[in-house]
């Protein structure tokens, strides 16, 4: 017979733990959330998403279906997404969206790659279909790269191992040496923190110098440091890939076998310049490694680095930092599993990181939101308060304004995007389900007055994504003003065409009723435009190009639809000498004036949907009745071929006639899926 301690210990154990006491391996509750979650402040982080939890949830879930008419969707992966229980007459609602948007495409070598629901691609691709549903074929629909994944690889992945190990690196003055250093600040400002750049600048010239006598692992971090510098660089980027590789290759010799600072370090840094050489796919791998030494050294946890002195204590911590910024990034753009957990509570004001804090609301919308492929009214009502204090945190830290001619403080800019970020990504799926809808039920052969879509409940989180996309654009505007800018930021750049795509898709609800659209898709289109020496930003103004065509196409058919209905009015009242469809005839030569550029045809924000100016569209480019327009650029050929339903396309199959009655009955999800998961890719990019 066992004693009796032992059998109360036994008696205690919980079959049923969360993720989190699992990790730790410590005795849960089973309460949600456990008693162990609650002492160490982390209640947000307590979840039961893995073996027993699952199942339990999916037999409840079975048993339900059979007693109820109304089936609660199922997601592809088998998780069941149901809605929590609410205490805010808004969580009182049902679970409202769902995503289902992940893709496959091909790379430059023939070779899958994933795209999850949450990457620009896969938002790119619902915008296509869309404009495809209403206008048919476009330029913007056509592209022949429009499955394209960019990825500048180089031909030459086997043999630079070799050639690294043969070449020096290339020689600069020290002038120079010192410029790139500074560059490399600037470029990497509020990304990097971990690189003392006082300390490097008193031995990059002996870095720097082949022939000096310092050990070759205290020349990785310099060479890294001005390859990322050179990389941004107008005068000295013919530099940064012989830099780079002689770095990497010096890694790759004394820092992959044993994990160290010097480890993380490195490959944070190759992580970088590989992000800003449009190799997205290898960073992300090169992350990995950085992410797996970060965890043998302990570097995750904050207890572990109190044990050290104040010095390194907090290298651990801004490495921490570091790390959980581009995990996040590559994790959300691409589409991929977050590889950091948080086990900090963010939100203590001692030691509090704005970082640290932003970072960990943007893994509650990846795990809980985009992992899970569905959303709740609980969870953006709990991520929304924690997105409200964090605002509300930085406001209050925030200094004094920048003069307007000051130059772009790159570090907020990082920040910044980031936080509007978080409101585009948790709100997307309203966004996307609102337009779906919209187009749904006004059918591009009778597109009638111009109005705006039933929004009700849902309008402030549909607002709330198209309004972050509007601020993510002006926040980056001086990018397109100043010269003095680095050449590669690919954060900014990814929050430039997320924004663009995001504006874009708002048109096709007809949201340009509210917020200046098309100003902002201009704005957007400029920013991409000035990083001309990025392929992954001078594949993305092409893409908002054509978008932008489309969307002044789509503005110019809802006016000539709202003239119709005014002439038809005017007419009655005092007659008309002009047939109706004559009187805009895109055939008849003083009507088709020479295309102009897409300036900002957008109707004033503040007219009712019946007294839409006329004056908002350029000369030479006045709408006509029958929807056909003059092209928006010179040369441009946008088809105006009758739009045409896709087969076996779900979002325009089963969707709701109005998301906002969905709310009070059964609860439901209704899935943005796409069945053709796998697209043809051509050659996007040659060899850098």
């Amino acid at each position: 017979m066992k004693p009796q301690g032992q059998q109360d210990r036994l008696q205690q154990r919980c079959s049923r733990a969360c993720d989190t006491c699992k990790k730790r391996k410590e005795r849960c509750d089973g309460r949600q959330p456990c008693g162990r979650c609650n002492e160490r402040g982390v209640e947000d982080k307590c979840r039961f998403d893995t073996d027993h939890g699952v199942r339990r949830r999916r037999a409840r879930h079975l048993g339900t279906v059979k007693q109820s008419a109304a089936a609660t969707a199922l997601d592809a992966e088998g998780v069941v997404c149901s809605p929590q229980s609410a205490n805010t007459a808004w969580e009182q609602q049902s679970s409202v969206a769902g995503l289902h948007q992940s893709r496959l495409v091909r790379d430059k070598r023939g070779r899958f790659i994933f795209l999850g629901d949450s990457a620009n691609l896969s938002l790119l691709r619902v915008v296509r279909d869309v404009a495809r549903t209403c206008h048919g074929e476009s330029r913007f629909v056509a592209d022949p790269l429009r499955a394209g994944f960019v990825e500048a690889s180089t031909d030459d992945s086997g043999s630079w191992m070799d050639a690294a190990g043969c070449e020096p690196a290339p020689a600069v003055s020290a002038q120079e040496a010192e410029s790139l250093v500074d560059m490399f600040e600037r470029a990497t400002s509020g990304l990097v923190d971990s690189v003392d750049t006082a300390e490097l600048r008193t031995r990059l010239a002996a870095a720097l110098h082949h022939k000096s006598a310092l050990p070759a692992q205290e020349r990785i971090v310099p060479y890294l440091v001005v390859a990322i510098g050179a990389q941004s660089s107008p005068q000295l980027g013919h530099h940064a890939e012989g830099f780079f590789r002689r770095g990497r290759y010096l890694a790759a010799r004394h820092l992959t076998d044993d994990a160290s600072i010097m480890t993380v370090q490195a490959y944070v840094l190759i992580t970088i310049y590989l992000l800003s050489a449009s190799r997205r796919n290898t960073a992300s791998m090169h992350l990995r490694f950085a992410i797996g030494s970060l965890y043998a050294l302990g570097i995750h946890r904050k207890a572990v680095a109190l044990r050290f002195t104040k010095k390194e204590a907090l290298l651990r911590e801004k490495l921490w930092t570091t790390v959980r910024i581009l995990d996040l990034f590559l994790s959300a753009s691409l589409g991929r599993p977050v590889a950091t957990t948080e086990t900090r509570n963010t939100r203590r004001q001692d030691e509090y990181s704005a970082w640290n804090d932003l970072c960990a609301i943007l893994e509650d919308v990846l795990t809980q939101v985009y992992e899970r492929r569905s959303i709740t009214a609980e969870v953006v009502d709990k991520i929304g308060q924690h997105q409200r204090e964090w605002a509300d945190g930085h406001t209050r830290a925030q200094a004094t304004a920048q003069p307007a001619t000051a130059a772009p403080d790159i570090g907020t800019l990082h920040m910044k995007q980031m936080y509007y970020w978080t409101i585009m990504l948790l709100t997307r799926p309203f966004l996307i389900e609102r337009v779906v809808a919209h187009v749904h039920q006004t059918p591009n052969n009778n597109l009638g007055r111009c109005a705006l879509p039933d929004l009700s409940v849902s309008k402030t989180l549909v607002y709330a994504c198209v309004n972050s996309a509007i601020k993510t654009i002006r926040l980056l505007e001086p990018l397109a003003r100043r010269a003095d800018v680095p050449a590669r930021l690919p954060l900014l750049v990814d929050a430039a065409f997320h924004s663009a795509l995001t504006v874009g898709l708002a048109h096709f609800g007809d949201l340009h009723l509210v917020f200046p659209l098309a100003k902002h898709l201009d704005l957007a289109h400029s920013i991409l435009s000035a990083f001309s020496d990025d392929p992954v930003a001078s594949r993305n103004a092409a893409i908002v190009s054509f978008l932008m065509e489309v969307c002044q196409l789509h503005i110019e058919r809802r006016h000539a639809a709202n003239m119709d209905l005014e002439c038809e009015a005017i007419g009655k009242l005092f007659g008309q000498i002009d047939h109706p469809r004559e009187q805009t005839d895109p055939g008849r030569p003083e009507d088709a004036g020479e295309a102009g550029p897409y300036d900002g045809g957008f109707p004033d924000t503040h007219a009712s949907p019946g007294n839409l100016p006329l004056d908002g569209l350029p000369d030479g480019q006045l709408p006509n009745a029958i929807g056909g327009s003059a092209s928006v650029y010179a040369g441009s050929g946008v088809s105006q071929s009758p739009p045409q339903m896709i087969p076996g396309l779900d979002p325009f199959g089963p969707v709701p006639t109005a998301l906002d009655g969905s709310l009070a009955g059964d609860p439901q999800l209704f899935w943005l899926d796409f069945e053709k998961d796998v697209s043809s890719l051509f050659t996007i990019i040659g060899p850098t």
